[in-house]
C-alpha cells in the first residue's frame, strides 16, 4: 500500500543518484577548478572542487528524501497508534454483542431417584437479564441414564441462568445460578 508522499521519497533518492551520476560522467568537463562558498553570517565556509560540490549535492538530495521518508512514518506510527486504540473500543463493542450457546449435560444426584428418562419432566431455563426474568422452556436434546442433554442459546456475556427441571407432580430441580460464559451444572431438589 503506497501514497503519493512515498513515491515522492523514491523521487528525492533517484534525482540525487542521477546528480551523483552525471557528476562522475561529466567530471573531465567539470575540471579541478575551485568553488568557494562563504556564508559568513552563519559561520560556513566551503572550499571544494566542482566534482566534490556535485557529489555533496547529491548525497544532500537523497538525505532530504530519507528524512522525509522517516518523516513519514512518524506521522503513520501515530495514526496506526490512533486506530489501535480505538479498535480496543470497537473490541468492546463486539464483545457486548457477543452471543453464547451452552451444550450441558444435567446430572440428577442418585441419591433423587429421578429417571432423566421421564416423559413428565419439563425443563426452563430462568434467565436474569437486567430488568427482566424470563423463564422460558427447553426440550432436551436426548436423555440417557443418570443424564440430560441440553442445548441453551443467545446468551450474553455477563448473563445469569439457572435451569430448572419441573415434574408433573410439582417437584422441581433446579441449578445454581450459572454466569455466562462457564458452567459447571450440577441439579438438586428445589421443594
Amino acid at each position: 500500500m503506497h501514497d503519493k508522499d512515498s513515491y515522492l521519497d523514491y523521487i528525492y533518492l533517484v534525482i540525487g543518484l542521477i546528480i551523483i551520476f552525471l557528476a562522475l560522467l561529466f567530471s573531465k568537463k567539470l575540471g579541478n577548478r575551485p568553488v568557494s562558498l562563504n556564508l559568513e553570517k552563519i559561520g560556513f565556509n566551503l572550499t571544494a572542487d566542482r566534482l566534490t560540490l556535485f557529489y555533496l549535492l547529491g548525497f544532500i538530495v537523497i538525505g532530504v528524501g530519507v528524512f522525509f521518508k522517516f518523516k513519514g512514518y512518524e506521522t503513520r506510527l501515530g495514526s496506526l497508534e490512533q486506530e489501535l486504540k480505538s479498535s480496543g473500543t470497537v473490541r468492546e463493542q463486539l464483545n457486548a454483542l457477543k452471543e453464547y450457546d451452552f451444550d450441558m449435560f444435567l446430572e440428577f444426584d442418585t441419591t433423587l431417584h429421578v429417571s432423566p428418562q421421564d416423559e413428565s419432566l419439563r425443563y426452563f431455563i430462568d434467565r436474569s437479564r437486567p430488568g427482566e426474568i424470563d423463564m422460558d422452556p427447553i426440550i432436551p436434546k436426548f436423555s440417557d441414564v443418570g443424564s440430560t442433554y441440553i442445548h441453551v442459546e443467545h446468551l450474553k456475556s455477563g448473563e445469569s441462568f439457572k435451569i430448572i427441571v419441573k415434574k408433573s407432580n410439582e417437584e422441581q430441580w433446579g441449578s445454581e445460578t450459572i454466569e455466562v460464559p462457564n458452567a459447571k451444572i450440577k441439579l438438586k431438589k428445589v421443594k
